[in-house]
């Protein structure tokens, strides 16, 4: 049962600002709130949100601004350090930040000029590094899991398992080890026959003691009577064996339409975990339930009562969508009303090809949204399972029974004939496969492949009219305006429309057209940044300078503020007249810094980092009592323009 969990979110997050602005401002503990901060920017790709050029502009601000700070306030606890070993490390930062200013300035500057081959690169080079851990640590993705991922793909090319038959196959052999029923926030959860088995008994068969059977009969129903049938030329009696690779995944794989074949087997040598199947192509099931040998009719009767009864029960669990969770497609099939399965699987094959794009790597999925809506209608980009998705709740939405499967899908290109007349297909985990099957009578759950990359463009199962699908795919007659709305909302488009990526961050794009006053706002907050960059360079050159020119710097300033214009230092009254102007100094501490200035130029030898770190202490020491002495106009144009402090 869902609950409404919004005054609870709003309770936590309240309770969180109050603890972090006690920390601020009554312990003065700075780190939860940076990593606060910092946490929520980088999570933002996984909610969805763009956060716009002015927020990542201020959130960068923020971390220079907060490593500064952090260094100023160390350099006040840290007196008993010396003076050069403090001056080495505001270097050090001032470097830092100046380093990671440029990197910002450089990657945004790189991934807006090339951005599809950016982030290609990022991709391949994610890629790589999952595969690797894959392959060392012998490890795959699962395709019998029924999450819908919200991540890219990278499959690793490993040996899955051996797949031998003893005719070489027309058909994709769909190995399918999970089967999804109800669905919810981009979960299957495992379909539940022995529920719908125990509901046939009650409702419909009322076989009693013999109700034991019916899992039994439903199972190898359709393999059965299509065996059974009266034909002038024999089916060919198919074979199938499959051997699992040692520590891959154990997990029971099946082909549709067959039946499992207990007993040893020959044809693979391996570990044991090796099963044998007798099964027929789907061109080859064509059941006639009038057309039985004598003495099969009351098998057949039984057979045919399962399937009523099954097809009975399946309505209410297969065709179950929760709507209120996938408002927009709901919307979306009520626009497009369709009564025939040409029609519905016409409609659903326009609207997965036309829309989205086929891709393994379609960036993250947000975890506030539904993966099947956000792909169809905001991120257009998925692969299998997310394709599979829709059309299995597109299909349930239009009233047809449908289910989500995973596994393995052989072509038969991957069959290659061997020295003793069978066929052998190597599965990797490249052939993990996801794909809807929906229920047809007579045939059962069959297999239908909505990806586009997969070799037919057409689906093709039983009593379709190839033609009129053709038809219909081809035609321009669907009501797709919700998509369209979406496409425009969000700024992807449809796959035809426009295949480029959405990578979020973009200034132009952060800008709404014809507004001026946020044009201007960013317009301050560049200006700011440049000033920002220039005042640094200049604090950053300061803190490097030798000892005459510290004495020069403080020169200029003294003259700037007004005093002793007709000094250059060199007159022996200067430190009397200096310390008289700004009696923050001592008349004996500008004698020193005189002293060291002009044996710095003088001098047989450079001053060594004794000297320079005292020479830079008088110095700040001067220019700040200077700074104070200063008038309100004087000292923002001393602070930030001639950047003397």
């Amino acid at each position: 049962m869902e609950q409404d969990v919004t005054g609870a979110a709003i309770f936590l997050i309240m309770a969180a600002s109050l603890v972090v602005f006690l920390l601020e401002m009554m312990i003065h503990v700075h780190w939860p709130l940076y990593f606060l901060t910092t946490f929520l920017m980088l999570s933002v790709p996984f909610f969805g949100i763009d956060p716009g050029a002015g927020a990542v502009f201020l959130f960068f601000t923020f971390q220079i601004t907060f490593w500064v700070m952090n260094g100023l306030t160390k350099e006040k606890k840290e007196r008993l350090i010396p003076e050069h070993k403090k001056q080495t490390g505001s270097r050090r930062k001032a470097a830092a930040v100046l380093m990671l200013f440029l990197v910002f300035v450089i990657s945004i500057s790189a991934v807006s000029s090339n951005t599809e081959w950016f982030y290609q690169t990022v991709y391949n080079a994610e890629g790589y590094l999952h595969r690797t851990i894959k392959r060392s640590g012998h490890m795959s993705d699962s395709p019998s899991d029924g999450t819908v991922s919200r991540n890219n793909l990278y499959p690793a090319g490993m040996l899955q398992m051996e797949v031998l038959t003893d005719t070489q196959p027309s058909e994709t052999i769909y190995l399918k080890g999970f089967t999804g029923g109800s669905y919810s926030h981009g979960e299957w959860q495992p379909a539940n026959d022995e529920v719908i088995f125990e509901r046939m008994e009650n409702n419909t068969l009322h076989w009693e003691r013999w109700s034991s059977w019916i899992p039994g009969l439903y199972e190898t129903l359709y393999f059965v009577m299509n065996a059974g049938m009266i034909r002038t030329e024999p089916l060919p009696e198919r074979r199938l064996w499959i051997q699992y690779e040692e520590g891959a995944e154990e997990q029971w794989y099946a082909p549709y339409f067959s039946m499992w074949i207990l007993g040893n087997i020959s044809q693979i040598e391996g570990t044991g975990n090796e099963y044998e199947y007798i099964y027929y192509e789907m061109n080859e099931i064509d059941i006639d339930w009038d057309n039985v040998p004598r003495g099969f009719e009351l098998n057949r009767d039984w057979y045919y009562e399962t399937q009523q009864a099954y097809q009975k029960e399946i309505i209410m669990d297969y065709t179950e969508v929760p709507e209120e969770e996938l408002s927009r497609l709901a919307r979306l099939c009520e626009e497009n009303p369709a009564d025939s399965l040409e029609e519905i699987t016409g409609f659903i094959m326009s609207v997965l090809h036309n829309s989205a794009v086929y891709t393994r790597t379609p960036g993250l999925f947000p975890v506030n949204e539904d993966p099947v809506e956000y792909f169809l209608f905001e991120g257009r980009e998925g692969y299998c399972q997310h394709f599979a998705s829709a059309a299995v709740l597109m299909y349930r939405l239009y009233g047809i029974p449908a289910r989500y499967a995973a596994g393995y899908a052989v072509s038969p290109s991957s069959f290659v004939r061997q020295p003793d007349g069978f066929y052998l297909a190597e599965v990797t985990d490249e052939s993990a496969d996801a794909w809807p099957e929906i229920f047809v009578e007579d045939y059962g759950w069959i297999p239908i492949e909505v990806t586009p990359s997969a070799d037919s463009p057409v689906p093709d199962y039983p009593n379709m009219d190839s033609g009129r699908l053709a038809d219909l795919l081809s035609s321009d007659s669907w009501n797709l305006e919700s998509l369209r709305q979406s496409g425009t909302e969000t700024g992807t488009g449809t796959a035809h429309e426009n295949t480029d990526r959405d990578f979020g961050f973009s200034i132009t794009e952060s800008i709404p057209a014809g507004s001026l006053p946020e044009c201007m706002a960013y317009i301050l907050l560049i200006a700011a940044a440049v000033f920002a960059l220039y005042r640094l360079l200049r604090l950053i050159a300061a803190d490097m300078m030798e000892v005459r020119e510290r004495f020069g710097r403080v020169m200029e300033a003294v003259h700037f503020a007004g005093f002793l214009k007709e000094y250059d230092g060199s007159e022996p009254d200067f430190a009397m007249r200096l310390s008289r102007e700004v009696p923050e100094v001592t008349n004996k501490q500008i004698k020193r810094f005189c002293f060291l200035a002009q044996a710095a130029a003088f001098g047989d030898k450079p001053a060594g980092p004794l000297k320079e770190s005292e020479a830079a202490r008088l110095y700040r020491e001067l220019i700040r009592a200077v700074y104070q002495r200063l008038p309100l106009r004087k000292k923002l144009i001393f602070k930030y323009i001639k950047t003397y402090l």
